[in-house]
């Protein structure tokens, strides 16, 4: 007959252990794969975002009153409320504030990924184990 014996305490702390290893390896990876979409996909919109506030500024005539307020500096200073309200009426309020918002995504999602980047990467042995079993 055999003998049932229990597990000695170390072997219990190592299998504890090693679970949650395991279990905040998979959180960091599920982040880790998440703000990595978030950054690919920031940067690509973030040039169309700068395109789409550019030609709205434009269209708007920002431009053409931020150059006219900095080339003729005296009639600026002159008439400094009616230059001032041009460009706050033509500023393009709605293209900074998604400008901002990608560039933000994008900032934040990358100051994780480089983060996260050696945790992830540390945990790469203990899968190759695993997959070759």
């Amino acid at each position: 007959m055999i003998e049932m014996t229990e597990p000695s305490a170390d072997l219990q702390q190592r299998i504890i252990l090693s679970l949650r290893e395991e279990a905040q390896y998979l959180r960091i990876r599920r982040r880790f794969t998440v703000l990595f979409l978030a950054l690919v996909s920031s940067v690509v919109a973030l040039p169309f975002a700068v395109i789409a506030w550019v030609e709205t500024a434009q269209l708007t005539g920002f431009f053409d009153f931020t150059s006219l307020a900095l080339s003729d500096t005296t009639n600026a200073v002159l008439h400094w409320q009616d230059v001032g309200y041009s460009l706050l009426e033509s500023f393009p309020v709605t293209e900074t504030i998604a400008c901002a918002m990608i560039a933000a995504i994008a900032v934040g999602s990358l100051s994780f990924v480089l983060r996260e980047y050696r945790r992830v990467w540390k945990h790469l042995p203990l899968l190759r184990v695993r997959a070759s079993r």
